[in-house]
């Protein structure tokens, strides 16, 4: 269960820390700042530190979660390969329409009202996908989650 909790969180990490790089917080932040512009305080044109003050800065990895949730859904449900492969594409277009929500230009609590909405949508998705004794065990996953 708190493996689910976890992805879960990792799932809106995602879209969270997707929809700040769209915004052009990445690469010296808010279109450039000190660092950008015309040639910058640093004299590095806006493209943050160089390598020589950062050497041994690895490169992010890159968690698909999608992959995650429907691996762990797929276990703790018992999904079938029918039931998770429609699950991937639920999945993937939920993840669309949340980072479509995370790039407009409305406030945060619009933005979290809109993905409460995509996101009880997705699970009377998965509801319809599941078999009874499926669904009551999902139920009960998000409730465990909800009492953490």
């Amino acid at each position: 269960m708190k493996t689910f909790l976890k992805i879960s969180c990792l799932f809106s990490l995602l879209f969270s820390v997707n929809s700040f790089s769209q915004m052009g917080m990445g690469n010296g932040g808010m279109g450039g700042g000190m660092n950008g512009g015309m040639g910058g305080m640093n004299g590095n044109n806006g493209r943050g530190m160089n390598q020589m003050q950062q050497p041994n800065q690895a490169p992010a990895k890159k968690v698909d979660l999608i992959a995650l949730m429907l691996d762990k859904l797929t276990t703790d449900l018992i999904l079938d390969t029918f039931q998770a492969t429609v699950l991937k594409g639920y999945l993937e277009d939920a993840k669309k329409k949340e980072d479509l929500v995370f790039a407009e230009d409305i406030i945060d609590q619009a933005k979290m009202d809109k993905i409460k909405i995509l996101r009880d949508n997705l699970d009377k998705k998965l509801f319809s996908l599941l078999s009874k004794e499926q669904a009551e065990k999902f139920t009960k996953m998000k409730e465990d989650i909800k009492k953490k």
